[in-house]
């Protein structure tokens, strides 16, 4: 399943969008599979799984030179204090999912919850971003998988992708040259969040091309996002910018390469990455002479 929302959006053109008020954007997608078997059989590209995806965004420019002026109060995704599976954006449980390719070029599976959420997005053009409100995005994922399996036999490349992946965004340029700031009054919190569990999870190739096995719980964190094109990103306010991955392996993680693999790796880890002003492609001025905050914890177990 695929959920996506948007509070304000410019569409075509050369747009001016403010927010004086107060926008909170929320949406959920979560998907329950217990006892799922998929088999694919000679196909020159296959993909299979299960997988969940959210993406939220505050203010999105769209296509154009547009100008985005935030005064007021702008929340994308649950509150900090949200608990429990109220928490999380993306939520996927998976008991005994299997997977299998025979004769396939390329195969892919996966079986994960991936959240993406922006509080402005500039979009394409030339666009100018003011902030002096308060900006509280939030990404997560929960991926609980008991049980699965992969397997390709005969095939090209193959992979195999699993857990849990979020990317939270504060400010989104695009492409173009962009302008980013946020002012004295302002205030942006950017955090991202995943929570993996996986019990016996195992991958076998046979015959193939490159193989990749990948369990994860991966969180990217991001102030400022100028993109690529000439960009001017300042900080003069306050901005926080938080990255947690938590991931806990029961039971082993199992890769099997057997017979004809040309190039194999196989993944388990916890990844965060928080960054507060990121310029991207380009000639680009970053500044700050605000307060700015930055955090990434991940912490991984093996049971």
């Amino acid at each position: 399943p695929i959920a996506s929302a948007e509070g304000l959006q410019g569409g075509g053109g050369n747009d001016v969008v403010t927010n004086d008020g107060s926008i909170t954007v929320m949406t959920r997608s979560k998907s329950y599979a217990s006892s799922t078997s998929v088999t694919v059989f000679g196909d020159s590209a296959a993909r299979a799984g299960t997988e969940v995806e959210t993406r939220a965004t505050g203010i999105a420019g769209g296509l154009g030179n547009d100008t985005i002026v935030n005064t007021g109060a702008l929340q994308v995704g649950p509150a900090d204090d949200a608990a429990d599976e109220a928490r999380y954006m993306s939520v996927l449980e998976a008991n005994s999912f299997t997977a299998g390719f025979a004769g396939s070029g390329d195969a892919q599976s996966g079986a994960y919850a991936e959240t993406s959420s922006t509080g402005i997005n500039g979009d394409e053009g030339d666009d100018s971003v003011a902030n002096s409100g308060d900006v509280d995005v939030f990404a997560s994922a929960q991926s609980k998988a008991i049980a699965s399996s992969m397997s390709v036999f005969g095939g090209g490349d193959a992979g195999a992708k699993s857990g849990a992946f979020t990317t939270a965004t504060g400010f989104a340029g695009g492409l173009g040259d962009d302008t980013l700031r946020n002012e004295e009054t302002g205030t942006v919190d950017v955090r991202a969040e995943t929570n993996t569990f996986a019990n016996a999870a195992s991958y076998s190739f046979a015959g193939g091309g490159d193989t990749s096995a990948q369990l994860a719980g991966d969180s990217t964190a991001v102030g400022f996002s100028g993109g690529a094109g000439v960009d001017v990103l300042s900080n003069q306010g306050i901005l926080n910018v938080t990255a947690l991955a938590d991931l806990t392996s029961k039971g082993g993680t199992r890769a099997t390469f057997d017979g004809g693999t040309t190039y194999s790796t196989t993944k388990t880890a916890a990844v965060a990455f928080a960054t507060a002003l990121e310029g991207g492609d380009g000639d680009d001025v970053v500044t700050n002479s605000g307060d700015a905050t930055v955090l990434a914890t991940s912490v991984a177990r093996a049971q």
